[in-house]
């Protein structure tokens, strides 16, 4: 094709993300699925992050069957992939919608013997293969602010390359800007403040400095996010509170007390977001103790 004649097009990918808490009991309570999913089923999401999809046993049908329950939800084809975690038995899964995406290569414990590059897949829209997405899918420690520092410094290290790249998992902490939601670390009990917070001579403080690395901090000089001292990710949730004029604080993402803004999808600059689709569905604390995300995503363009 001569460059005359070349034509670009910009993919829209809907995306939804999920921690279900213990897997819904390792699968026992997966008649639950329908109803904390029910959202997606008018957004048909192309992809599906999930955390803590305890699933593999028996004989890997609790994930044949949570496929199956999402295809027919959604009306798609769902294909499942479940990584691993060191810390404990709660993988994160993702789900692709195999009649618009193909799965290109994947790194998991089965695949990669590199540690650091697991819970990676990359997907090509079906019918333009050049047009791909680099998914990674983590969860982070929950416990400690200096080991989630450390998973963000070796994520960061991953998201160079040619691919467009998004990060959606539980990151278990939260990040600088007086537009997120805080905690008061006076009401939390002393044995569990640095599970999110850090102590400094101002006093307690939410622990900020893993999702600052990805994302770079929050100036409060000139009210705005030092993008260029992150790793190259912007957050969705934040972007789209800039399409809505800045109004009002982010969604939290849990249902606990206090709760905090610690499930996340970051990517790359290339990657856009159509305005209106981010949103954190409140569902229903008795189903899981994480709420539902769904937006929808697109691809750069590609010259053809």
């Amino acid at each position: 094709m001569t460059r005359s004649a070349s034509r670009t097009s910009t993919r829209e990918l809907p995306l939804a993300l999920i921690n279900l808490k213990d897997g819904l009991d390792s699968g026992e309570k997966l008649h639950l699925l329908s109803s904390i999913m029910e959202p997606c089923r008018s957004t048909s999401p192309a992809i599906i992050a999930i955390n803590e999809a305890r699933w593999r046993m028996p004989r890997g049908r609790p994930e044949r069957e949570a496929a199956a329950l999402l295809s027919q939800l959604c009306d798609a084809r769902y294909e499942i992939s479940i990584g691993q975690i060191e810390r404990s038995d709660h993988p994160p899964a993702l789900l692709w919608d195999t009649q618009r995406l193909d799965l290109v290569e994947y790194s998991t414990a089965s695949t990669d013997r590199s540690l650091w590059k697991r819970n990676t897949w990359t997907l090509a829209v079906r019918d333009s293969p050049n047009d791909a997405v680099r998914v990674i899918v983590p969860h982070w420690d929950y416990a400690s602010g200096t080991r989630r520092l450390m998973e963000a410094e070796t994520l960061a290290s991953h998201v160079g390359g040619s691919l467009p790249v998004v990060v959606a998992g539980d990151l278990n902490s939260t990040a600088s800007g007086p537009h997120l939601p805080h905690r008061d670390y006076t009401r939390i009990p002393v044995h569990k403040r640095r599970q999110k917070g850090r102590l400094t001579a101002a006093g307690w403080v939410d622990d900020t400095r893993a999702l600052d690395t990805l994302i770079g901090p929050w100036d409060t000089t000139t009210n705005t996010r030092h993008h260029q001292d992150g790793a190259g990710l912007y957050a969705l949730a934040e972007h789209d509170w800039q399409q809505r004029d800045r109004q009002g604080v982010l969604a939290s993402t849990t249902h606990t007390e206090q709760s905090l803004l610690i499930d996340w999808i970051l990517a790359t600059r290339d990657v856009g977001l159509v305005p209106g689709t981010y949103r954190v569905w409140e569902g229903d604390p008795a189903w899981t103790d994480h709420k539902l995300i769904t937006v929808t995503i697109t691809l750069p363009p590609r010259v053809r």
